[in-house]
C-alpha cells in the first residue's frame, strides 16, 4: 500500500491484490507483457536513430550548456505522418512527442489488445529514461530484457472507462482483460478473479478508481500475478493514532536512534537482511565457477575476461545448473527486499504512538554511496579501499524508511520535518551551548558536564528539541535530560541483557 500526492494536491493511494489465474490466462498475460517489451525496445531504437542524427547537426553541437540543449530539443521539429495519413509538425524529444510518435505501433498490434492508453504508458516509461540521459544523471539508453517488462497501468478515460480493461464485474471480484481490442460484441474478454480478504481492502473500493494496473512478480521460481488499483482520496485508517509531542530521529546508513518524551530507541535498520548475505555469496561463487567451466574461451589464464573484437565473441553457454542458481539468487534478492520493507513498516507503525511531530536529519544518502575521493595507503603501502556505505545503504534502505514513515504520519494528520544537516545535531553540546566537531570513528561523545553518551542517541535528543536554524530549546533539554539519561541506559541494558548483536556504530560494548 502506497500513498502519493498528485500535482493538483489531491491524495491517492494504491492497493495491490493477488490474481487467481489459470495456466491459459497466465500465458495470455505473459504474451502481452512480452509484446509490450518488444514495443518498448523497438521504440527506443527508433528514437536513438533520430537522436544520433540530431547530434550531428551543427546547431546541436553549438549548444554548450544544459539549458541551451533543452531549448534546442524543445523547439526541434520534424514532419510526421499520423495514423490518419495527415502531415504535421512533431517535436520528437518531448514527452508529448514520444506519446504521439509511438502511435505507429497502434495499427500493428491493435488485434492483440495493445491500445492507445497502453502505448502511452510505454511512451512515458521510455521518456523517463530519455529525460535522465538528456537532462539528468543518466549515461545511456538501456533496453529491457525478456523478463524485465513486468507491469503496465491504464488510466481512466474521459468517459470514465479503462481502455482495454473491463470493470463491469468488480462487484464479483473479477477484472476483465480485452484480448483483441474489439468493442461491444466484437470484444474478446477474459475475466480473472482476485482476492479481497480484509475489511480494510473492501473499504478502499468506496473511493473512486483512477487507474488499474497488472503486474507479475517472480516468486519461488514461478510468476505470480497481481492487480493494482489507484484510488483518489484518503486511504482508510487502520485504527492507528498518533501520540503527542516531538520525536527526534537520527538515521545512518544502517542504524537508527530515536528520542521522544517516553522512549529512547537504538537499533539496526532491517536486521533480517544481513542473514541472507552469506547465502548470496555462496550462490554467486557457484554461478562464477559454472560459467568458467562451460565457457573456457571467454576467460584468460589469469582468470580475467578475454577481450574480443565486435562480432567475434563466442556465445555464452549457461548450463541448467547455472540457471537454477540464478533462480535461487533472484529469490534471495526478493526475500531480502520483502524483509527490508516489512521491517520498515513495523518500525514506522511502532513510532506512531511516540508523537505527532517528527524531526529527522536530511542526510545526503546519495553522497554516502559514492566512493571517497581521497586516496590513502595502509602500512604496507597498498591503496586502501575507497568504498564507503554503498552496500549498507542497499541492504538497509534508510531513505525508504523515511518515506514510509512520512506517508504514515501525514495520513494521520501529523508532520515530519527534514532538518538541514547544517544544524549539526551530533556536534551540539547543550550543557555549554557550543558545537564541537567529532571524527566519524568517535561513537561515544563526552559532554562538558562529564557524561558520555552514544553519538546517535544524543543527536536524536538534540533533533527532538530543534526549533530553528541551529537553534535548540536548551531550557527544555535541561529539564528532560535526567529522564533521557535513564532511558538511554535502559536501552543499552536491553541490548546487553538479550545478548543482541549491536552495530559498533553505537559504541556499545
Amino acid at each position: 500500500m502506497n500513498k502519493r500526492i498528485k500535482e493538483d494536491g489531491k491524495e491517492n493511494f494504491i492497493l495491490c491484490l493477488p490474481l487467481q489465474v489459470t495456466k491459459q490466462q497466465a500465458d495470455i498475460l505473459n504474451k502481452r507483457l512480452s509484446i509490450c517489451c518488444g514495443i518498448y525496445n523497438n521504440f527506443q531504437k527508433k528514437m536513438l536513430r533520430k537522436f544520433n542524427y540530431v547530434k550531428q547537426m551543427k546547431a546541436y553541437k553549438e549548444c554548450k550548456t544544459l539549458s541551451e540543449r533543452r531549448k534546442f530539443l524543445n523547439t526541434y521539429t520534424i514532419q510526421w505522418k499520423n495514423t490518419k495519413g495527415k502531415l504535421y509538425d512533431l517535436k520528437p524529444f518531448t514527452e508529448f512527442g514520444f506519446k504521439s510518435y509511438i502511435a505507429v505501433f497502434n495499427e500493428i498490434f491493435s488485434n492483440n489488445g495493445i491500445n492507445s492508453k497502453l502505448l502511452q504508458y510505454i511512451a512515458s516509461n521510455a521518456w523517463s529514461a530519455w529525460d535522465k540521459v538528456l537532462y539528468g544523471k543518466g549515461k545511456r539508453i538501456s533496453f529491457k530484457k525478456k523478463d524485465e517488462f513486468n507491469s503496465y497501468t491504464i488510466g481512466i478515460s474521459s468517459n470514465n472507462t479503462f481502455n482495454g480493461i473491463d470493470i463491469s464485474k468488480l462487484n464479483e471480484n473479477k477484472i476483465g482483460v480485452n484480448l483483441n481490442g474489439g468493442r461491444g460484441k466484437n470484444a474478446k474478454v477474459i475475466y480473472i478473479p482476485y482476492k479481497i480478504n480484509t475489511d480494510y481492502e473492501r473499504e478502499c473500493f468506496l473511493n473512486d478508481i483512477r487507474a488499474i494496473g497488472l503486474k507479475r512478480v517472480f516468486i519461488r521460481g514461478k510468476w505470480k500475478y497481481f492487480i493494482t488499483f489507484s484510488f483518489e482520496g484518503k486511504k482508510p485508517v487502520k485504527n492507528r493514532k498518533l501520540g503527542k509531542g516531538k520525536v527526534g530521529i537520527d538515521i545512518g546508513p544502517s542504524t537508527i536512534a530515536i528520542s521522544s518524551d517516553d522512549v529512547v530507541y537504538m537499533d539496526v535498520l532491517a536486521k533480517n537482511v544481513n542473514s541472507i548475505e552469506d547465502k548470496k555469496r555462496l550462490l554467486q561463487r557457484k554461478i562464477d565457477r559454472s560459467k568458467r567451466k562451460t565457457n573456457p574461451l571467454q576467460f584468460k589464464e589469469d582468470g580475467s575476461i578475454r577481450r574480443y573484437k565486435k562480432g567475434e565473441r563466442p556465445k555464452w553457454i549457461i548450463s541448467n545448473h547455472c540457471k537454477d542458481y540464478y533462480v535461487k539468487l533472484k529469490e534471495l534478492y526478493r526475500k531480502q527486499s520483502v524483509y527490508r520493507k516489512n521491517s520498515h513498516i513495523e518500525l514506522s507503525n511502532m513510532l506512531l504512538n511516540l508523537g505527532n511531530d517528527f524531526i529527522v536529519e536530511n542526510n545526503p544518502v546519495e553522497a554516502w554511496m559514492r566512493k571517497s575521493k581521497e586516496i590513502t595507503f595502509n602500512k604496507k603501502g597498498k591503496i586502501n579501499s575507497r568504498k564507503r556505505f554503498g552496500k549498507s545503504i542497499a541492504n538497509h534502505a534508510p531513505s525508504m524508511f523515511i518515506t514510509i514513515l512520512e506517508n504514515k504520519v501525514k495520513s494521520l494528520g501529523g508532520s515530519l520535518t527534514k532538518a538541514d544537516i547544517k544544524n549539526a545535531a551530533s556536534q551540539f553540546d547543550f550543557t555549554n551551548e557550543t558545537f564541537t566537531k567529532h571524527e566519524l570513528k568517535e561513537r561515544r561523545i563526552n559532554l562538558s558536564n562529564g557524561n558520555t553518551h552514544c553519538r546517535d542517541s544524543i543527536a536524536a535528543f538534540n533533533l527532538q528539541h530543534l526549533i530553528g536554524d541551529k537553534e535548540y530549546d536548551v531550557s527544555t533539554m535541561k529539564e528532560k535530560y535526567n529522564k533521557f539519561c535513564r532511558m538511554e541506559q535502559e536501552e543499552i541494558k536491553r541490548h546487553q541483557m538479550f545478548d543482541e548483536k549491536i552495530s559498533s556504530n553505537f559504541g556499545i560494548n
